[in-house]
């Protein structure tokens, strides 16, 4: 896939280690964050395109010019892999 629409999946994770663009759905990210013990990593939040609903995820998926974190994407991968050669 080019693109992962997630909530808090830890694959996440993965699929920016692979440069795939991640549209994270924080819509519910309050009642979340109240049920479960959650850790954030602001690494990836950073490398993450943010939405509140369904519909804002699909459209930003579907439009690739919408992808404003390529950026940080590379950066991230870089400063991960590079130092294992």
């Amino acid at each position: 896939f080019d693109v992962l629409v997630t909530d808090f999946s830890s694959l996440s994770s993965d699929m920016l280690l692979l440069g795939r663009r991640v549209i994270l759905d924080h819509s519910d990210a309050d009642e979340y964050l109240r049920e479960r013990r959650v850790r954030t990593d602001r690494a990836i939040l950073e490398c993450c395109d943010l939405v509140t609903s369904a519909r804002e995820a699909v459209t930003q998926a579907a439009d690739p010019r919408t992808d404003t974190r390529l950026d940080a994407r590379r950066a991230h991968v870089a400063r991960i892999l590079d130092p294992l050669g």
